[in-house]
């Protein structure tokens, strides 16, 4: 079983997704016009594409990411999962 989580931060602009390696995730992320950040070791994606960018999650992992929860004063809100290879 892998325990690695699956991350997804939402911020003002971006979407931002922490996924264990799968060349499959990589081939669509590109083709959704994600970028890969070495730095941060995530993927960046427009806002806009949260949706996508959960289901894509699903069709490769297998789990669905939760909604992150809304807090007040919050620029970004964070959700995470793991989930089971």
């Amino acid at each position: 079983m892998n325990t690695q989580p699956i991350s997804i931060n939402i911020s003002t602009g971006t979407t931002t997704v922490k996924v264990p390696f799968n060349e499959d995730f990589v081939t669509q992320a590109k083709r959704m016009g994600g970028r890969w950040n070495g730095e941060q070791r995530a993927w960046i994606f427009d806002e806009r594409d949260q949706q996508r960018v959960r289901d894509l999650c699903f069709e490769t992992y297998g789990q669905a990411v939760r909604s992150p929860a809304h807090t007040a004063g919050t620029a970004a809100r964070r959700c995470a999962m793991a989930w089971c290879s």
